[in-house]
């Protein structure tokens, strides 16, 4: 991919720094969001919808919902949204457990997905070279 610009790697530098936390605390994390206004500020998006274990993907697709409703009125510049994934891929082909990425800005017709590889060994997170993709 090309360079990421400076609020993309502001997200997912916030959006990685909140689920690695979580991660070492709790082992796992529900979908959350992060986002950006025009002045630079970042703030977080969580959803609870009254259900003790919520289904991921409704969590996403609402706060992916309001996100895109502040990007059309101008309330947002960007937005990530994060959550854990498994992948399989050349490089990982029996799978990997991977926090997602999916970030959308104001000037953006796709969103691009990074992942950021982590495994368990002994006890402790190790992560491994994040790579990205535009979704189609």
């Amino acid at each position: 991919m090309d360079s990421i610009p400076i609020q993309v790697t502001e997200l997912l530098n916030y959006g990685y720094s909140i689920a690695k936390a979580l991660l070492k605390e709790q082992k796992e994390f529900f979908p959350f969001g992060v986002s950006i206004d025009y002045e630079g500020n970042i703030k977080q998006r969580l959803v609870h919808d009254g259900d003790n274990y919520p289904l991921s993907n409704v969590l996403i697709d609402v706060i992916q919902k309001d996100f895109d409703a502040q990007l059309i009125s101008r309330s947002l510049s960007a937005y990530s949204i994060i959550y854990d994934a498994k992948v399989r891929n050349t490089i990982y082909p029996e799978g990997i457990d991977v926090v997602v990425a999916m970030v959308k800005g104001i000037h953006d017709d796709s969103a691009e997905i990074y992942y950021l590889p982590y495994e368990n060994i002994e006890g402790q997170l190790q992560y491994f070279e994040p790579w990205g993709e535009r979704s189609e």
